[in-house]
């Protein structure tokens, strides 16, 4: 979170927080899948990667993908959400 300008304790709470946040999208994945679900991942993963192509660009072109990554997950969320929606 260096890259972020975050250190110390606000570093601890960003980490902390987005820990909770993708465990919590986990749990609800399992316990209640849905719509909204699908939306609330695409939407964060966007974040997600909108973020590390802002202040980390070099690992766009990264050898292991680290961000091209995201385009086969969300893809499999857009498909998840569409057949959701016509279920």
């Amino acid at each position: 979170l260096g890259a972020f300008g975050l250190s110390g304790a606000a570093a601890w709470v960003v980490l902390v927080g987005a820990s909770v946040l993708d465990i919590s999208l986990g749990a609800a994945t399992l316990l209640r899948p849905g719509r909204r679900l699908w939306l609330a991942q695409i939407a964060i993963v966007a974040l997600y990667s909108a973020l590390i192509a802002w202040r980390l660009p070099a690992l766009l072109v990264h050898p292991f993908g680290p961000v091209l990554k995201n385009l086969p997950i969300v893809a499999m969320l857009v498909l998840l959400w569409a057949q959701a929606r016509s279920a």
